[in-house]
């Protein structure tokens, strides 16, 4: 049956589709992890406004000596802007070897409890080999500090032979500039490291400059001197106001492993050669960093820019079709704070009517400064005859080198409207929904679902009212008052907010889930409802229609489908339907 294959179809695809949500996970450390050696385990929430708690699970696999919370910001995939990062990380020791596994974790984010998938790590045996395995991809030689002579310590070595070296590009900054910081370990020594600790920036927008901080270590020359260098985090800095900042320390924890030096006879040396190593667990920190960062000089730029840019106006379409949607891309380039630019005021021509525009950015994140673009596109529907011009845009930007606040000008756009060119105006709003992200896959996917559940609602509303005419022919029974939880989506409806109605629809059929068959709010999912509607009995066409509802919801709250009033009602519809057809509990 071709609604059939079509309902698989949309089902299959809706995990795929439900982008922009939430996303919890837990990880431990890279590399080799050996027993009585610290190492990270990380319970981390990407995206949402607010965690309100991490739970880890019961792990009594490990002994936990100290743990605490990571915030941060990291870009969103594909570059649409900033997202929010907490993690609980856990500095643990496991004393025996073998392999272990973390149950799930749970975390409550605005208000929902989402559950990390649980993950498995191996301590190795001790002297299985690798836990001195170390890159030798460069030529250049490293002498690596083996012992230590009498009145010599591991911790008196440290200063010059295993540290971390933290940087800043500068060391004064205006709001808004960039700033690049690094934190590196050099080492020369034998030894096997975790990472306690990671600063975080509070107060800055922050671009990652390494996607992988556990690559092997390269080698560098300091002073004359060849180490070995593991690059712990590096990243652009953006200050978010004027002041004094500390910034906070790495920190990590090493086993340096040593041997003592031979004495000065034969029979020391001898003795000493089969002594047994030393090893000793030390905690090694960063140096301090300092920030000072002075206001803009006589307030502020309207649009946040700080750098040096360039900007126009392009679009793919110089002749439209009367009534077709045009799209307009104002695009700033050049080197800057990127994150932190908003769209300018724009003094639209009279009979220009549009929304707000749909950001992208574009950018070189291991380049300092950071270099790109960021996108801003508008539509607009095109007049019924002449012609439109956009007028010239100023973008206003501060340039931190000379101190001075400068203006970068765009073109100016001459957009045709032609009777003789076929109406596009779907064409072109598809197309650059594409390039907005938005891909054009969403709207077949939509209009799919609109034709599926139509077909579905009108042979669930015949089969309705043949179950009432029998129920006519039982014993009436008292009619029950129950809360109609689809009552917030008919008036969302009638206000004409047709995005949030479709949140509210699916907010009122787990609401109704929950109290007709209990269905824990954990398992507010599509494979979590499939199992509940087949324990209430439900038919198995029946619950096609839920999941395929749930999918159409899922396309325009967080894949940006497009929707209207039609789509909105039919989906209204579809749920009222499905949700009197739900056995009694």
């Amino acid at each position: 049956m071709n609604i059939r294959l079509l309902l698989t179809l949309l089902v299959s695809l809706s995990a795929f589709l439900a982008i922009g949500q939430p996303r919890f996970y837990a990880a431990v450390s890279d590399g080799v992890l050996l027993p009585g050696v610290s190492f990270q385990i990380q319970f981390i929430v990407e995206g949402g406004d607010k965690v309100q708690a991490i739970t880890e699970p019961k792990m009594p696999m490990v002994e936990v000596y100290d743990s605490y919370i990571n915030e941060s910001q990291s870009i969103i995939p594909g570059g649409k802007g900033l997202q929010n990062v907490k993690t609980k990380v856990l500095v643990v020791t496991c004393q025996s070897s073998g392999v272990f596994r973390i149950g799930a974790a749970t975390a409550i984010v605005d208000g929902k409890k989402l559950i990390s998938e649980p993950i498995e790590f191996e301590i190795k045996r001790p002297g299985s080999g690798d836990e001195f395995k170390s890159s030798q991809s460069d030529d250049r030689i490293v002498r690596t500090i083996t012992t230590i002579r009498d009145g010599e310590s591991i911790q008196s070595l440290l200063p010059t032979n295993n540290f971390i070296k933290a940087t800043s590009s500068k060391k004064t900054c205006y709001e808004g500039e960039a700033v690049m910081v690094s934190y590196k370990q050099y080492t020369r020594m034998q030894s096997n490291s975790s990472v306690l600790k990671r600063p975080s920036f509070t107060g800055f927008s922050v671009v990652e400059m390494v996607d992988d901080y556990e690559k092997d270590a390269e080698v560098e020359r300091v002073n004359g001197v060849n180490y070995y260098v593991l690059n712990l985090r590096q990243v652009q800095l953006f200050p978010l106001q004027a002041g004094s900042y500390h910034l906070e320390k790495a920190s990590i924890q090493s086993v340096i492993t040593v041997s003592k030096a031979g004495g000065a006879s034969n029979l020391e040396r001898m003795m000493n050669k089969n002594a047994a190593p030393i090893k000793e667990k030390v905690l090694i920190e960063s140096n301090d960093l300092h920030l000072t960062v002075l206001p803009l000089p006589n307030g502020s730029t309207k649009t946040g820019a700080v750098g040096q840019f360039e900007v126009k106006l392009e679009t793919d379409q110089a002749t439209v079709a009367p009534g077709s949607l045009i799209p307009v891309r104002f695009v700033v380039m050049g080197t800057g704070n990127f994150p932190l630019i908003v769209a300018p005021e724009v003094n639209w021509p009279k009979g220009v009517d549009t929304a707000e525009p749909e950001v992208k950015e574009n950018l070189i994140r291991g380049q300092y400064p950071l270099k790109g673009n960021k996108v801003f596109q508008y539509q607009f529907t095109a007049p019924d005859s002449g012609a439109v011009t956009l007028p010239v845009i100023a973008f206003s930007y501060f340039d931190p080198e000379t101190k001075s606040y400068k203006t970068a000008r765009s073109n100016e756009l001459k957009i045709a409207v032609s009777n003789l060119v076929k109406d596009t105006a779907t064409k072109a709003y598809v197309t650059d929904g594409v390039s907005a992200g938005t891909p054009i896959q969403y709207y077949y996917f939509a209009g799919i679902a609109l034709v599926i559940l139509a077909s579905i609602a009108v042979q669930w509303r015949k089969s309705k009212k043949e179950k009432q005419s029998l129920q006519m022919e039982t014993k009436e029974q008292e009619p029950i008052q129950k809360i109609d939880h689809l009552e917030p989506a008919k008036k969302s409806l009638y206000e004409g907010d047709f995005i949030k109605t479709h949140e509210l629809i699916q907010k009122g059929i787990w609401m109704e889930l929950q109290e007709r068959f209990r269905l824990n709010p954990t398992n507010q999912t599509k494979a979590g409802m499939e199992r509940c509607l087949q324990a209430a009995g439900l038919q198995e066409e029946k619950i096609k229609m839920a999941t395929a509802l749930l999918a159409l919801n899922t396309n325009v709250l967080y894949a940006g489908s497009a929707t209207n009033e039609e789509i909105a009602m039919n989906a209204l519809h579809t749920a009222q339907d499905l949700i009197e057809s739900f056995p009694e509990s």
